[in-house]
């Protein structure tokens, strides 16, 4: 893909650095920074509803940095806050199990059995489309923003 011309970003974050690797470009700086900020505002958010009874609703693809940086902001926000995001429940599954065209790996942290009933793991017994990125519009679009999006049967 790199010979096509296709970006490839730095890594951001890694598991030394789930608040951001030292040394960014400006602009990576930003993205990193606005990501933290909408991360301390979820664990505000979960700290209200755990403390309400309300429940607690975080979805994102399973390997994602968000779930080291949600750690690392509750360990600094309070004890209270480590131990509100350590009572909810990690679901897995495949998105192409509810409905996606292509096998992501999903993950949902929430209020215990709440969404467990999603738990499901994708036995390859169905046709996925591919990964891939293309170039559309003068931009590069990667299909990975196209999964952002649930799909109908996921949604309902």
């Amino acid at each position: 893909m790199r010979k096509a011309g296709v970006p490839e970003p730095p890594p951001l974050r890694s598991a030394q650095y789930p608040l951001g690797v030292p040394g960014l470009a400006e602009h990576h700086q930003k993205r990193v920074d606005s990501a933290n900020s909408l991360y301390r505002l979820a664990i505000e958010i979960v700290v209200f509803c755990y403390i309400h009874g309300i429940v607690i609703s975080i979805e994102n693809p399973a390997n994602s940095w968000l779930w080291a940086a949600l750690v690392a902001l509750a360990l600094e926000h309070s004890e209270l806050a480590a131990k509100a995001l350590n009572q909810l429940q990690r679901v897995l599954f495949h998105a192409c199990c509810h409905g996606s065209t292509r096998r992501k790996s999903t993950a949902w942290l929430s209020t215990p059995g709440v969404f467990e009933g999603l738990s499901a793991t994708c036995q390859n017994d169905h046709p996925h489309e591919p990964w891939g990125v293309r170039w559309q519009s003068g931009a590069w679009v990667f299909d990975t923003s196209v999964e952002a999006q649930y799909p109908h049967l996921l949604a309902q």
